[in-house]
């Protein structure tokens, strides 16, 4: 099993929170303690659920938080929405973390097959 480090969608999520944190340093004041700060939690709980289940002992507790982590990533996209349409990032930057979300879900997905795959095999052996 690799390690957790090199595993793409912990790489490309941790990427997209660093990406988050920086955005909303340029918010007025008014936003940090409302949309700043769930867009911070969002994102964060992608990369932390996406840890936290690779350590989980049963694939039914990976899937679990690795579906979490898609959750917590759709609901920092409608937060990035909403702050584009506040004028507060641009669609360019917009569509950046879109991309980067979208690669992210894709990885998960997969991750998600492997496991459900790699676990199947396992219940016929035993």
């Amino acid at each position: 099993m690799p390690k957790l480090k090199d595993l793409k969608a912990y790489q490309k999520s941790l990427e997209y929170s660093l990406k988050v944190r920086d955005l909303v340093k340029d918010f007025p004041d008014f936003e940090r303690e409302i949309l700043s700060d769930q867009l911070l939690r969002s994102s964060l709980s992608v990369v932390s659920n996406i840890s936290e289940g690779y350590y989980q002992e049963s694939p039914k507790n990976y899937l679990k938080h690795l579906n979490i982590a898609v959750c917590s990533l759709a609901e920092s996209q409608s937060q990035l929405e909403l702050a584009t349409i506040s004028g507060l990032i641009d669609l360019s930057t917009h569509r950046e973390m879109d991309a980067l979300a979208d690669q992210i879900h894709r990885m998960c997905y997969g991750l998600k097959v492997h496991i459900t795959n790699k676990s199947k095999k396992l219940e016929k052996v035993l």
